[in-house]
């Protein structure tokens, strides 16, 4: 089972949950606003760099999902 501790930094602290996994991750993209899509944290973006983390590490990416302009 790989470590999965480099995320808990991305974790809101106090109420956060890590699942392992086996190998397997779904990739989740967002952006809030059109200023966050226009200075590079695009969907695309985000999508790329969350594929080249995986093929580092050895993640297979099960599925993708996300969207534009959604607000927590």
């Amino acid at each position: 089972m790989k470590d999965l501790s480099i995320f808990s930094g991305f974790a809101k602290k106090g109420n956060s949950t890590v699942f392992k996994t086996d190998g397997k991750a779904v990739i989740y993209t967002r952006v809030s606003s059109k200023d966050q899509m226009d200075n590079g944290a695009s969907l695309e973006t985000q999508k790329m760099y969350c594929e080249l983390f995986a093929k580092r590490k050895g993640i297979d990416i099960a599925s993708y999902f996300g969207g534009t302009y959604e607000s927590a």
